[in-house]
């Protein structure tokens, strides 16, 4: 009579084993290699190039700003890993004054840091386009005086850009704890906002595209003449707009924002040209 050999379920298990734990092995020999490389070349990149990027950045910025901004050497940092895939220049304590032409300029903003973020690639091929912004602890005091002259067009205007090898073609902007404080006298209006974490997506260098924001705010005022709209509330929103640069439109597609916790949905159009105007739906459900 026939016979089959009996297998021992264990021992196949152990036959197996060894087979599995190779591959396993060889993978993560295999990322570790890759993570190697990947954090060698960015010390590579970051040593062999940092005054280079600093220097052109700085260059750049100054003949592009229209008011002064305080910044100290030692403050200016460039890094290929910490924003990685994004290489970036990062200011620290940041200071600048206002764009106007008063003999004695008040302080616009301070920051304590200041990211501008582009691709790895821009280094090699010498054309830096900012793809992203980061700014963290900031104090920003926006004015417009009684004549409508504001403090905060702080950057040239701009020309065509495309051929120059350095420019802003943002795609994100995150704002981290923004002190925000707007008086206009004109317009008799008085903002005082904490923004504590916002994000912002588009392709802001276009002159029609869509925006989205997710903000958590906290608004210590808004007043509007004699009127306060809103005093120490919470705000969380979340807003999908078509902006038009060219005619100073912005159109709210989809809107959502929370005040304490009360929720509204918001729809409607704001206009900021020769004509300005407000145009909204608010909505609550069961208030």
């Amino acid at each position: 009579m026939d016979t089959q050999p009996v297998v021992n379920p264990e021992q196949s298990s152990l036959k197996k084993s060894p087979l599995i734990f190779r591959i396993l092995w060889r993978f993560l020999i295999f990322f570790f290699i890759v993570f190697v490389l990947i954090v060698g070349s960015g010390f590579i990149i970051g040593y062999y190039y940092q005054n280079e990027v600093k220097e052109y950045v700085i260059s750049e910025l100054n003949t592009q700003l229209n008011t002064q901004i305080i910044v100290d050497g030692k403050d200016i940092d460039f890094t290929v890993l910490k924003n990685f895939p994004y290489a970036s220049v990062d200011f620290k304590n940041v200071k600048a004054l206002e764009a106007t032409n008063n003999a004695k300029k008040d302080t616009l903003f301070k920051a304590g840091k200041i990211s501008l973020q582009f691709n790895i690639i821009d280094i090699f091929k010498k054309n830096y386009h900012i793809k992203k912004i980061e700014v963290d602890n900031v104090d920003l005091k926006v004015r417009i005086d009684k004549n409508g002259n504001d403090n905060f067009h702080f950057w040239k205007p701009s020309t065509d850009s495309t051929n120059t090898s350095f420019a802003f073609a943002l795609e994100k902007i995150i704002l981290n704890q923004v002190q925000l404080s707007y008086k206009d006298l004109k317009a008799k209006q008085n903002f005082d906002v904490l923004i504590k974490k916002s994000k912002l997506s588009g392709n802001f260098s276009e002159k029609q595209y869509s925006l989205e924001t997710v903000s958590d705010l906290f608004v210590n005022l808004i007043k509007v003449d004699s009127t306060n709209y809103l005093r120490k509330k919470n705000i969380h929103s979340e807003v999908a707009l078509d902006v038009d640069n060219s005619q100073l439109t912005y159109k709210i597609k989809k809107g959502k924002i929370k005040i304490e916790n009360l929720l509204f949905a918001i729809l409607g159009i704001v206009i900021d040209n020769n004509d300005p105007g407000i145009n909204l739906s608010i909505h609550g459900n069961d208030m």
